[in-house]
C-alpha cells in the first residue's frame, strides 16, 4: 500500500510542478507587488521578455528565413512564374469577352475617386503637353519635319498643284462676266478721256515707243510693200478698191468721155499697177517715204479729230473686239502656261529661302501661339477628349484583334520585366521595409493573454505531454524513493 502511495504522490507532485512551471511562462501578465515589495517571478516570463523574445523571433525569421535570396528564389520559381502566367492569361480572355470599358475598370478600382483621378491625369497630360511644345527644341523638331519630310517630299507636288490653281484661276478669270464689264468700263473710260484729249498723237505716246514705230518702219520697208500689194491681192479690197475708183472715174469725167474710156477698165488697170508697183522692190524707198508722211501727219493728229472720225458704231465694235482680244489672250494655254512659270521659276523653284522662311514662319506661329490661355485651354479640351474615346472605348475592341502569338510574346515581355524588378528591386525592397523590424513591432503590439493563447493553441499538445511528462517522472520517483525505504 505504502509503494502505490509514493507512486501516486509523486506522479501528482510531478504533473503539478510542470503544469505550474508553464503557467509561469505565461502568468501573470503584469508584475505584482506586496506592500510594496516586488513578488518573484512575476511578470511570467514570456510576458516579461517579449520585448527580447519578439527581436529575436524578428532576426531568425528576417535573417535566416525570409532573406531577400529566399524571397527572390520563391517569387522566381517556376510554380510561381507558371501562376503568374495564367493569371495573366485569364485576365486578357476576361477582358476578350467583357464589354467593360477602361473608365469601368478604373472605377472598380478607385470608386469614388476615379473621376478625380481622370481629371488629375486630363489635367497633367495637357500641363506636359503644353511644356513640351513650347520648348525650343521640339519648335526647332517639328519645323526640321515639315522641312525634310514635306516640304523636300511633296515640293513638286506642291509645285504642280500651284500651276494647275493658277490655271483654273486665269480661265475662270478669262471667262467670268465680271472681268469683261470690268474691261470694257476701263476702256470705255479711257477712250471717253481721249476724245476730249486736244494733243497730237505724238504727245500721247511715249517718244521710245514712237522711235519703235519709225525703226520698224525703216527696217521692214519690204515687208510693208509686200503686205501691201497682198492687201490689195484680197478680193473684198480689190472690189471695194475698183469700185471707189470707178466712181471717182465717173464722177470726174464727162459722160463723152465715158463712151470712148470706160471707167472700170481704168480701175482696173490702176489697180493692177499699184500691185506691180508694190511688188517692184525697187520702189520700197518710195513706199517707204509715203508711209512715213502718212505716219507723220497721223502722229500729228489730235487725238480726239481721230477719235471723233471713228462712227459709234465702229468705236462699239472696237470696244467689244479688243475685250474679246484681250479675254482670249489671258484664257490662252501660252499664257497661262508662261505666269504658271513665271511663278515657279521665280516664286517656289529660284527661291533659295523659302524653305527657311517656312520653317521661320512656322516657328514664330508656334511661340505666338504657345504659353497664351486660349492654346492651353484647346489643348486641355483635346486631351479630355482623346482620353474620353480612350477610356469609353470596350476592351474587347482593343484586345480582340491581339492573336495568340502577340499575346504571348507580350507575357514573355511581362515575365521577363517581372524577372527583372523581383531581381534587381527586391533586396533593395526588402531592406527599405526591414522585416526583422516589422515583425519584432507587430509581436509587441500584442498582449500577453493573446501571446499565450496562440503558444497555447499551437503547441497545445507538446506542453499537455510535458505535463504528463513530469507526472510520469513523479510516479517513478516515488517508486524509487518507496523501493529505496524498503530496502533500508
Amino acid at each position: 500500500m505504502n509503494l502505490v502511495i509514493s507512486i501516486i504522490v509523486g506522479a501528482v507532485i510531478g504533473y503539478i510542478t510542470n503544469w505550474l512551471a508553464i503557467k509561469m511562462l505565461f502568468r501573470p501578465h503584469d508584475r505584482m507587488e506586496i506592500f510594496g515589495l516586488h513578488v518573484p517571478f512575476t511578470p511570467g516570463l514570456i510576458p516579461k521578455e517579449k520585448d527580447r523574445i519578439a527581436k529575436s523571433i524578428g532576426d531568425a525569421v528576417g535573417e535566416h528565413l525570409l532573406t531577400s535570396d529566399v524571397l527572390t528564389e520563391v517569387l522566381s520559381g517556376e510554380r510561381i512564374n507558371s501562376q503568374l502566367q495564367k493569371w495573366i492569361i485569364n485576365k486578357i480572355e476576361y477582358l476578350k469577352s467583357s464589354g467593360k470599358t477602361i473608365k469601368d475598370l478604373l472605377g472598380d478600382l478607385f470608386n469614388e475617386k476615379n473621376d478625380l483621378l481622370l481629371k488629375a491625369i486630363q489635367y497633367k497630360t495637357s500641363a506636359f503637353i503644353c511644356n513640351q511644345l513650347a520648348k525650343e527644341a521640339f519648335i526647332d523638331k517639328l519645323a526640321e519635319f515639315v522641312e525634310n519630310k514635306i516640304y523636300n517630299k511633296y515640293k513638286d507636288s506642291f509645285k504642280e498643284l500651284v500651276t494647275e490653281k493658277i490655271k483654273q484661276f486665269i480661265t475662270h478669270l478669262s471667262t467670268s462676266q465680271e472681268l469683261r464689264e470690268e474691261l470694257e468700263a476701263i476702256v470705255a473710260s479711257k477712250l471717253k478721256k481721249l476724245e476730249k484729249e486736244e494733243r497730237a498723237l505724238s504727245e500721247i505716246i511715249s517718244a521710245e515707243l514712237v522711235n519703235i514705230i519709225y525703226s520698224y518702219v525703216n527696217n521692214n520697208k519690204r515687208k510693208i510693200s509686200e503686205r501691201l500689194a497682198k492687201l490689195l491681192k484680197n478680193p473684198f479690197v480689190k472690189i471695194k478698191l475698183k469700185t471707189a475708183l470707178t466712181d471717182a472715174i465717173s464722177q470726174n469725167t464727162s459722160k463723152v468721155v465715158t463712151i470712148f474710156i470706160n471707167p472700170e477698165s481704168i480701175a482696173q488697170k490702176v489697180v493692177s499697177a499699184m500691185e506691180a508697183y508694190f511688188d517692184n522692190g525697187e520702189n520700197d524707198d518710195n513706199i517707204l517715204l509715203i508711209a512715213r508722211i502718212l505716219l507723220d501727219n497721223i502722229l500729228k493728229t489730235r487725238v480726239s479729230a481721230i477719235l471723233k472720225e471713228i462712227p459709234v458704231e465702229s468705236k462699239k465694235q472696237i470696244l467689244s473686239q479688243l475685250v474679246e482680244t484681250s479675254s482670249n489672250y489671258i484664257s490662252s494655254s501660252e499664257v497661262q502656261d508662261r505666269i504658271s512659270d513665271f511663278i515657279n521659276n521665280n516664286l517656289i523653284i529660284t527661291s533659295e529661302n523659302i524653305r527657311d522662311d517656312l520653317a521661320n514662319l512656322l516657328k514664330e506661329r508656334i511661340r505666338s501661339l504657345t504659353g497664351t490661355p486660349a492654346f492651353n485651354e484647346s489643348i486641355h479640351e483635346l486631351t479630355g477628349e482623346i482620353i474620353g474615346a480612350l477610356i469609353n472605348t470596350p476592351i474587347s475592341l482593343i484586345v480582340e484583334n491581339i492573336g495568340d502569338e502577340t499575346i504571348s510574346r507580350a507575357i514573355d515581355s511581362l515575365m521577363d520585366i517581372y524577372k527583372e524588378i523581383i531581381k534587381s528591386k527586391l533586396p533593395k525592397a526588402l531592406e527599405t521595409l526591414d522585416i526583422p523590424k516589422i515583425i519584432e513591432e507587430k509581436i509587441n503590439t500584442f498582449d500577453a493573454a493573446y501571446v499565450e493563447e496562440l503558444i497555447l493553441e499551437i503547441a497545445s499538445k507538446e506542453l499537455s505531454a510535458i505535463t504528463w511528462f513530469g507526472a510520469l517522472l513523479g510516479g517513478i520517483m516515488g517508486l524509487i524513493s518507496a523501493l529505496m525505504q524498503l530496502i533500508m
